[in-house]
């Protein structure tokens, strides 16, 4: 933890925003153990490994999820640095997806001096890329803490002197964050782990400083075609929060967050039906492949569903959601 970060923070508890810092050691780089203590409340708050524990008394649906996550985990060597360093530049069916998306998220943003906040971090490869992307300031806020998984990944990013930025433990659906402080709020696969849409876009656009973006990839839509039933998902049977929401529901939970959308078509899905990949086919289901790629393959259809048809194609096809949001 940087000293930095107490322009961003208030306490979970009272929302105030004075702390006084209690340092037991620090690094070139940073707090690596003591804690924050709330001036008003006088709640004390554990930084460990650079990370400060914003979340004092999670839920249990949050303590299920954490647990779940280290289950799923399992045993880890160091063997894993490498992937870590590489990530989201894997060449695994799902993280080449992940990164085409990513790539195509954040390419029409200018993050140059930007102050960036990444919920849902998780092993914090994505709030990496952001800060070596140009970003003056960053911060990944998640529920995990363990390596490989949660935000002490982060060490290896330090120790490899290619990024150093704040970690913080905290609850997407209440954000131990001050209002308005961040220029751009990013999001990757972490919207379908909560189980209240509207109120985790609240807090996103409410850390969001005027004519800043939200960045949101990598989201599951499910389409017409597709159950809402998630039975046999390995993740919900580990207590891990797990939901794939409609193209309406995010819209309409955008809307009510005050946030105005652009949605864009996935590259991932873009690239495979250039290509004629009939990997398309297993993403977006048999019924709603056949719809869209018959219309990719015609010119008109293509713009069309590039611009206006692009929701409908999220509603008759499964597929990775990449959009842009301001303030309305």
């Amino acid at each position: 933890m940087r000293v930095d970060i107490l322009e961003y923070v208030r306490c979970p508890v009272c929302g105030t925003t004075s702390f006084e810092i209690d340092i037991l050691e620090r690094d070139a780089y940073e707090i690596r153990e003591g804690g924050l203590v709330c001036h008003n409340c006088g709640r004390r708050y554990e930084i460990h490994k650079g990370i400060v524990d914003l979340l004092p008394d999670p839920s249990p649906e949050v303590v299920s999820e954490q647990k779940g996550w280290v289950e799923m985990l399992g045993e880890t060597t160091e063997d894993l640095v490498d992937t870590m360093l590489r990530l989201p530049y894997l060449q695994d069916d799902l993280w080449v997806t992940v990164s085409e998306n990513f790539d195509q998220a954040i390419s029409g943003v200018d993050l140059t001096g930007k102050r960036v906040l990444d919920i849902g971090a998780g092993r914090c490869w994505s709030t990496r890329r952001l800060l070596l992307g140009g970003a003056s300031y960053a911060m990944g806020v998640d529920i995990l803490k363990e390596r490989f998984i949660g935000l002490e990944t982060a060490d290896i990013f330090i120790q490899h002197n290619t990024a150093c930025f704040d970690r913080v433990v905290g609850d997407m659906n209440a954000l131990p964050l001050r209002k308005g402080v961040f220029d751009v709020v990013f999001l990757t696969a972490t919207l379908h782990h909560s189980s209240d849409l509207l109120k985790t876009l609240q807090q996103a656009a409410y850390v969001l400083a005027p004519n800043g973006t939200v960045i949101i990839t990598n989201e599951p839509v499910r389409s017409v075609f597709q159950s809402e039933d998630l039975v046999g998902c390995v993740e919900i049977e580990h207590g891990i929060n797990e939901h794939v929401y409609s193209i309406l529901e995010y819209l309409r939970a955008l809307k009510r967050a005050g946030l105005c959308s652009q949605m864009f078509f996935p590259r991932s899905i873009a690239l495979k039906l250039d290509q004629s990949d009939m990997r398309a086919m297993q993403e977006m289901g048999r019924l709603g492949y056949h719809i869209i790629s018959w219309l990719w393959r015609r010119k008109l259809a293509y713009q069309a569903v590039n611009g206006w048809l692009l929701p409908a194609a999220y509603i008759v096809a499964s597929m990775p959601l990449v959009l842009h949001a301001r303030k309305c």
